[in-house]
């Protein structure tokens, strides 16, 4: 290895390293296979979930309603009320187209039968004879009769006529029959009337709330273009500002340093002063204890000089100084 050969790339050409490398990179990759595996089984799993929630949902019939207020649920009430009494109604005149049927027929096939079959004997032995000369028999007598005894009156006719008491229970169901009816066509009326009412106002207040949506959502969208027009022009001023903060504080850099040396030198000046007034002191502190210790020498000196008085010595004289 040379002396400008980085450690770096040497350490990456040891064979040890290369082996661990490769070793980590074959680990890498199938952890990465497997996360991808699990990544494509969960990705699927939503997919299925997205397509089996996009799925038509099928709307009740309740949900058909919901923009119906209670106007028209009271109309719709109605309606359903009035529905079931065109239904009874309906059966009601059923039985009683049936029950005039059979009334009639009853009468016509119990009571006048017996009644027909004697007038009609009674007559074929009268009118055994044709003018015609044609051979009558109980065979085609209900067939000829007419034709050769077209003159006769004694001839009774095949229908009886009406009792009183047939006639008023008929005429009772028939007047029945006609009032069911007429009850019947006042509620198809009104439930028409009904319906139609509520469908419409629920139409229109379906148009009005659709109309209203296509509005907020034009407002909407309206609102967050102007919204995005209003975040560009506000980075553009923040922009703008950076911009002029940036060259008025490189422009008032030199300002700034005048100022700031023009401070330090008020600080240097009293720092001075503060040491010049302490030098001062402690200048005047020396002065004053080397007075006294002159004075002190001088007047012990002298002292010691004159026969008269007592001898001191110099450790005395110093003692008396230093107090």
């Amino acid at each position: 290895m040379s002396d400008k050969k980085p450690l770096l790339k040497t350490h990456n050409t040891l064979p040890i390293d290369s082996d661990s490398d490769n070793e980590n990179k074959s680990f890498s990759g199938w952890r990465q296979y497997f996360n991808q595996q699990k990544t494509d089984a969960r990705n699927k799993k939503l997919n299925d979930e997205n397509k089996h929630t996009t799925k038509d949902i099928p709307v009740s019939f309740l949900q058909l309603f919901r923009f119906a207020d209670r106007i028209d649920l009271l109309l719709i009430t109605i309606a359903l009320c009035l529905i079931l009494g065109h239904a009874a109604c309906l059966l009601a005149k059923v039985i009683l187209f049936g029950q005039i049927t059979g009334l009639f027929a009853t009468t016509s096939f119990s009571v006048d039968c017996d009644n027909q079959y004697q007038n009609l004997a009674s007559t074929i032995i009268n009118n055994i004879v044709c003018p015609l000369g044609i051979d009558l028999n109980p065979l085609n007598y209900d067939r000829l009769h007419k034709l050769c005894h077209y003159h006769n009156k004694t001839i009774s006719s095949t229908l009886s006529p009406l009792t009183p008491l047939f006639r008023q229970n008929v005429m009772h169901l028939v007047y029945l029959f006609f009032g069911f009816s007429i009850l019947m066509f006042l509620c198809a009326s009104l439930e028409y009337i009904c319906w139609t009412i509520s469908t419409k106002r629920q139409t229109s207040r379906m148009s009005v709330l659709l109309f209203q949506s296509l509005i907020q959502r034009l407002i909407t969208k309206e609102t967050k273009e102007q919204l995005s027009t209003y975040s560009n022009a506000g980075q553009i001023a923040q922009e703008v500002f950076s911009s002029l903060r940036t060259v008025l504080s490189f422009n008032g850099s030199k300002c700034q340093q005048k100022q700031y040396d023009k401070e330090l030198k008020l600080n240097e000046w009293c720092t001075i002063r503060k040491n010049a007034a302490f030098g001062a002191y402690n200048g005047w502190l020396f002065f004053i204890s080397f007075l006294v210790y002159s004075i002190g020498f001088t007047f012990g000196s002298i002292l010691m000089s004159y026969g008269n008085h007592r001898t001191l010595t110099i450790s005395e004289i110093l003692i008396v100084s230093d107090l």
